[in-house]
Formats: C-alpha cells, sequence, structure tokens
C-alpha cells in the first residue's frame, strides 16, 4: 500500500516527479553542505573514485547558504568541470536542504550523501546490482563503519543478516532503533515522489522518520558488506544536536510520526522500546549533568528518566543508574558551593 500525495501533511515535502523528456542517470549523488571543512575533501573524493561518468552518475553539490567558500576552492580543484554546484539563496535548514536534494536530482536511485561521510570503494556497484536483482526494492543500504575526525574506525553496525538480500519484516526492526545512516543508503527517486521528502518538523530524527516510512510501503534491500563510514565527530550536526538536548526532544517528537506507520499488532512492543532508549538517554544526561556537579539538572535528568519507566526497574541501565544515584546521594555531603 502507498501513500497518495494529497494525504501529505505540511511538514512532508512533495517531491514532483521528472519530465519523461529529461535524460536520466542511474544514479544521483547529492551533497548538502554547509560551512564545509576539510573533511569535505575526503568526502567527494570517496565519490569521485567510483565515478562511472555523466551518463551514468549525477554528482551534485546543495549549498545551504555558506558563509565559508571551501567547497567551491575543493570543486576547482578537483572537479572543475565534473562535480554541479547548486547555492541556497538563503539557508533552509536540514530538511529543506535534503529536500532540494531530492528535486534537483535526475538519477533514478538518489543518495544523498553528508560532507564528512566516505563510501568506500564498491559501493555503487554492490548496491546497483541489488537494485537490478529486486527493482521493486524502494531502497537499499550497506552496513557502515563509525569514525572518527581521523578516520579511525570504532566499531560496525548490527549485521541484520548474514547474506545480501531483502529484510524479513522490516519495519518491525526499523521502527524499533535507528539502524542506518545516511552514506549507507540509496533510495529510489520515485519512492520520494510516491512518500514525499524529508519532514521540515524534525531537525535530528528526520533520517530515522523517513526509514520507518519507506519500510512501511517497500521492500528494503541490505548489504552486509561494510562500504559506508559514517563520522562521528564535534563539528558534525548530530553531535551539535546533541550539545543543546536537542536530541531526545526531537526523538520524542518523531515517535509520534513513526507511530503512524507502525502495523497495530506491534505497536505495544515497539512503543516499550522506544521507551526504553528514551529513558535511557535520560540517564546519560543524568550522567554528564552530576559528573558537571550540576545537582538540579541532574535531579531533573533523573525524574524524566523515571517518567519513561516508573518501574526503576532499569534492566539494562540498572547498574549504571544506581551509580548515578550514589553521586547524587553523595552530593549532599559535599560543600553547597561545589554544586549548581
Amino acid at each position: 500500500m502507498r501513500a497518495s500525495k494529497s494525504t501529505h501533511p505540511a511538514a512532508i515535502a512533495t517531491i514532483p516527479p521528472m519530465p519523461e523528456d529529461v535524460e536520466r542517470p542511474f544514479w544521483s549523488v547529492m551533497i548538502p553542505t554547509y560551512n564545509c571543512d576539510a573533511l569535505f575533501e575526503q568526502a567527494l573524493r570517496s565519490v569521485l573514485d567510483q565515478d562511472p561518468g555523466p551518463d551514468r552518475m549525477q554528482i551534485t553539490i546543495v549549498d545551504d547558504g555558506s558563509t565559508s567558500r571551501l567547497h567551491e576552492e575543493l570543486i576547482r580543484e578537483l572537479a572543475p568541470s565534473r562535480v554541479e554546484l547548486f547555492r541556497q539563496p538563503a539557508n533552509v535548514g536540514l530538511a529543506g536542504n535534503w529536500n532540494t536534494c531530492i528535486e534537483r536530482s535526475r538519477g533514478r536511485w538518489v543518495h544523498i550523501f553528508h560532507q564528512d561521510d566516505l563510501v568506500l570503494p564498491g559501493f555503487y556497484e554492490a548496491l546497483s546490482r541489488a537494485v537490478s536483482e529486486r527493482p521493486d526494492a524502494g531502497a537499499a543500504f550497506c552496513r557502515h563503519g563509525f569514525i572518527d575526525g581521523e578516520g579511525r574506525q570504532h566499531c560496525l553496525s548490527t549485521l541484520l543478516r548474514p547474506t545480501a538480500g531483502i529484510l524479513d519484516d522490516w519495519i518491525a526492526t526499523i521502527a524499533q532503533k535507528q539502524h542506518i545512516q545516511c552514506p549507507s543508503i540509496v533510495v529510489r527517486r520515485d519512492v520520494y515522489e510516491d512518500l514525499g521528502g524529508f519532514r521540515s518538523d524534525l531537525v535530528y530524527s528526520l533520517d530515522w522518520e523517513m526509514w520507518v516510512r519507506i519500510a512501511a510501503h517497500y521492500p528494503v534491500w541490505f548489504e552486509p558488506e561494510p562500504l559506508a563510514c559514517y563520522r562521528n565527530h564535534g563539528g558534525n550536526e548530530t553531535e551539535r544536536l546533541k550539545r543543546g538536548n536537542r536530541d531526545i526532544h526531537d526523538a520524542r517528537k518523531a515517535v509520534r510520526h513513526v507511530y503512524a506507520h507502525v502495523p497495530p499488532a506491534l505497536r505495544s512492543t515497539i512503543r516499550r522500546a522506544w521507551f526504553d532508549d528514551l529513558r535511557d538517554a535520560e540517564l546519560r544526561l543524568t550522567c554528564e549533568a552530576l559528573a558537571a556537579r550540576d545537582l538540579r539538572l541532574g535531579v531533573a535528568k533523573l525524574l524524566r528518566a523515571i517518567e519513561w519507566d516508573p518501574s526503576l526497574a532499569f534492566s539494562r541501565a540498572g547498574f549504571a543508574y544506581y551509580k548515578w544515584a550514589l553521586k547524587v546521594w553523595l552530593g549532599k555531603w559535599l560543600p553547597i558551593g561545589q554544586w549548581r
């Protein structure tokens, strides 16, 4: 079952279909940028190293009103006649820029690839084989690695199946937890045309909501080979949102939207999984506040965690919870001036 375009909420952009007379490559690699740094060069090179040519791949930078011009310098240096550049007339934000990427894409498959991530050799070849084998797939993604600012890999994403293929009952898995990072996934353009773009009312969880929306309507292919890297470093947008606790606030909003895509039989199980994750996130913030000797914030976050799990069972986080609770208790015996 597919969503009707007429039912799209105002927060979901309508993606117009491509005119029939437009020549279309197989891939559109769309790179949203904003005040990029030196890591952008590595990201762009990782795409250019796999470039099959303009007949097969569109490569476009969509810049969201940057004050820096580093991306322009790097395009001139690396591929002046190969990479297209579109500048937003004003900053439109994350969802707005990602949706512009989709709107300006001409390829049959769209890869929204961030300015500091990497694709590894074989990424486009492997996923093109996948979508050729299952043309009904709405999206395809591979396992990905998590790397830091220096490119050191710290861990791999979950192995969701040992061999390549369509994921069974994928909606139940992806609705419980985010398993996909943007560099690892490609989406058929006509799926965006059918389901709409990224939600403008989300800033941290907009990609998760999109992957759930796709899973509710289309088969999704998984490639177990890790062929993409998500870079986690202090300068990226994800870390900025976490520092302001926007991630948890946004996740709460996303849960309401995701709930609408979940089959009724799964809702109670998935709802409990969401609450566990939100509880653990609040406990993480409790720990951070107590470590910074902010007793007031620590207690507030601890009470918020209890709202998500009033039982105080806290199975997975139990040991950490009691450790943090001990810090709260010890704080009463420390000089008042040490606590805010």
